[in-house]
């Protein structure tokens, strides 16, 4: 009795051991031919899929080490006013390029159509190529009206394409700290040119007193010859008294 068991044992063990081998032998086949068999091979029925393979942008872990496309994709840029080019700090990573997005990430103004790198700059207050300043060297000359008279200074000038505060289109004003004096202003008998017209105290003035000629020298004028100016002309006295302007 003791011997059939051993001998039965025996026959157990045997073929325990066979059943392992081939157990092995199954567990070890390498279907797709790829030189992994399926106990590293994460897909042992694509031969383009082993361990160590080139992982390609193709949304297959390619080289079995639990991680898609790894390294290989390509960051693209948002491009919410499809300008052409993108936001730098909105970003997918992509095996191809999604819609809405660009490669280049350069846009200073993604809400802007009109503005990106290498754009025409125009006057509309927007920074149209890109370079950090707006509408610059375009528009209009405006002078600076210091005296707020309406007239502004050939000196102190600006560009721009609306007119700033404190300018004038007009550069007429000949004394820009002086709201008394512009080509507006009435000329008045006090040493200035009060209308910029490059002439001081012309007979033009509002308060020049009128002379009348005394051609006989007594100091007395001719009522029916007057002349008006600042200052006393010569041959001229301030009364038309005389009755005989030639004895």
């Amino acid at each position: 009795m003791k011997r059939f068991y051993l001998f039965g044992l025996l026959l157990g063990c045997q073929d325990t051991n066979e059943k392992e081998e081939e157990q092995e032998i199954v567990t070890a086949i390498d279907k797709d031919q790829d030189g992994f068999d399926s106990t590293v091979d994460c897909n042992d029925g694509d031969a383009t899929i082993f361990p160590d393979a080139i992982e390609l942008c193709d949304g297959i872990d390619n080289n079995c080490n639990g991680l898609v496309d790894e390294e290989v994709t390509s960051v693209f840029y948002g491009d919410s006013d499809a300008d052409g080019f993108g936001n730098s700090n909105v970003t997918v990573s992509a095996c191809e390029q999604p819609s809405g997005f660009v490669v280049n990430g350069s846009d200073c103004d993604d809400t802007e159509a009109s503005a990106f790198p290498g754009g025409e700059e125009v006057c509309d207050g927007v920074d149209n190529d890109c370079n950090g300043e707006i509408d610059e060297n375009l528009g209009d000359i405006f002078f600076l009206d210091e005296d707020a008279d309406g007239y502004g200074t050939p000196t102190q000038t600006i560009q721009a394409c609306i007119l700033p505060e404190g300018y004038r289109p007009n550069s007429d004003d000949c004394d820009d700290v002086n709201p008394q004096v512009n080509p507006s202003a009435d000329e008045i008998c006090d040493g200035i040119d009060n209308n910029c017209n490059d002439v001081v105290d012309e007979s033009t003035a509002i308060d020049a007193p009128v002379w009348f000629e005394d051609s006989d020298n007594d100091g007395f004028g001719n009522s029916l010859y007057t002349i008006r100016a600042c200052s006393q002309p010569q041959g001229f006295v301030v009364n038309d008294l005389d009755c005989d302007d030639i004895n």
